[in-house]
């Protein structure tokens, strides 16, 4: 289902993909929530620090991320994809307005829910340590949260 790795000449031309296919469309989610786009958020969706320091100083382009860029709007619209609660950093807990989805190839997006039927989009990467993957095989499982039921 997910294509070959993307190899564009410049990260100009990823920026670029990025505006046409994500920016400038409206994007679903398999079970209809819009996901949206913003311009500002190419930077920190491609980018990674040189260091595994908890300051999540972003320094450096992440090919791996830039590569599978048509990746994210598969993984979303994926029915079959494991969806999880995210981890809020902020309040030190999980939380449903937070969805992860992770496919097979243990490739994860992570969307913010402003409502029940629109979101945010706030990561997407390859799982690269055992130990993350099984942080988030081990996280509740994501429902629709309370507060945006009908």
């Amino acid at each position: 289902m997910y294509s070959s790795l993307l190899t564009l000449p410049t990260t100009d031309e990823y920026k670029d993909l990025y505006l046409d296919e994500y920016n400038a469309k409206q994007i679903f989610t398999f079970d209809n929530i819009k996901v949206q786009f913003p311009k500002g958020k190419f930077f920190h969706l491609f980018k990674e620090s040189s260091t595994r320091s908890k300051e999540r100083h972003k320094d450096q382009w992440s090919w791996t991320r830039l590569q599978r860029i048509l990746w994210i709007k598969k993984a979303l619209q994926d029915n079959s994809a494991d969806l999880y609660e995210g981890w809020d950093d902020d309040k030190a807990a999980y939380t449903k307005e937070r969805r992860v989805c992770r496919v097979d190839s243990n490739y994860v997006v992570v969307i913010r829910l402003v409502s029940a039927t629109e979101s945010q989009i706030l990561t997407a990467y390859l799982v690269d340590t055992d130990r993350t993957l099984e942080i988030i095989k081990n996280s509740p499982t994501w429902t629709m949260p309370d507060k945006f039921k009908e």
